[in-house]
């Protein structure tokens, strides 16, 4: 539908009047006006600033039990090294692989050595690479325990349709055994790197949550995605049980020739840009279209 030639004088003349055009500068306003809201969860990003505690396989032959390099649990001879499906830079020579077969497998590493020790004034995070099969049974769920095999959390790749109606989603577990999961579901054959990001509440405990990030290293992902479906999840933290008393990995529902690598953990910082610098950077985008735009009205 063509615009009147009388509409058309009026909206050069507003846009010469303004000196942009009209539209353009009402859009900028309305932005500008909205900043007093907080961002969308999509801008927030993490950056890891040191290691603290690290487990990989290159210790572990080919085919050798878990257990030789300190990984207890009745079914550890079901989950044993192998070389990487889908190899990447990321992973190393060896990972460990869960059997073929249905049953859940669980298995739970050495105590860790955490230095320095993690506190309640830090935001932390744990990692872990993880691989599923086309199999809709295969999968592996990291947990993370205290020295009294409690849960602080978790997360992981679903082996199975979860409760939400997706098949093989992602997951991220509170300290009181509640699992979380995507609308996302996991390709399969393919590296994800799954970063469970925790922000302790120094002040008050109870108000930590927890955020998932993960990148598909498969698919050549170079950032990690914050899964926003996953994101300010309380942990259900207390005084005397949170993430600052990790001391072992467990996998858990590891099945149908998962595999598993470079489990991490260690801290790092949020980063947010500031409401004022999206919204201004947004008009000086919307500005520099100007004069391409003025041409509409000419």
């Amino acid at each position: 539908m063509k615009t009147s030639s009388l509409t058309q004088i009026s909206m050069r003349a507003a846009a010469r009047f303004f000196g942009q055009p009209i539209l353009l500068v009402l859009v900028s306003i309305a932005l500008l006006a909205g900043t007093t809201r907080a961002p969308a969860a999509t801008v927030l990003t993490f950056t890891p600033s040191q290691t603290r505690t690290s487990i990989d396989f290159e210790n572990l032959a080919s085919g050798a039990s878990a257990s030789t390099i300190g990984w207890t649990g009745s079914e550890v001879a079901n989950v044993t090294g192998t070389s990487p499906r889908q190899p990447t830079s990321s992973l190393g020579s060896r990972v460990i692989q869960v059997d073929s077969g249905t049953t859940r497998r669980v298995i739970t590493s050495s105590a860790q050595t955490i230095t320095p020790a993690f506190t309640t004034s830090e935001t932390i995070y744990f990692q872990g690479s993880i691989n599923r099969t086309t199999s809709a049974s295969s999968g592996a769920r990291v947990v993370l325990r205290n020295s009294a095999n409690a849960n602080l959390g978790g997360f992981g790749v679903v082996d199975a349709l979860a409760s939400n109606n997706v098949a093989n989603p992602f997951g991220l577990m509170t300290a009181n055994g509640t699992w979380y999961y995507s609308s996302e579901a996991v390709a399969a054959n393919a590296w994800y790197e799954v970063r469970l990001v925790i922000d302790l509440n120094a002040s008050d405990i109870t108000l930590s949550v927890g955020h998932l990030f993960v990148r598909n290293v498969t698919a050549g992902e170079a950032d990690f995605r914050l899964v926003e479906d996953l994101s300010n999840i309380n942990m259900g933290y207390t005084t005397d049980l949170n993430a600052t008393q990790f001391t072992y990995w467990r996998i858990e529902s590891f099945r149908a020739s998962a595999q598993v690598d470079n489990l991490i953990g260690g801290v790092g910082t949020f980063a947010i840009p500031e409401p004022t610098t999206v919204a201004f950077f947004t008009l000086a985008t919307l500005l520099g279209c100007a004069s391409k735009a003025r041409r509409l009205f000419r």
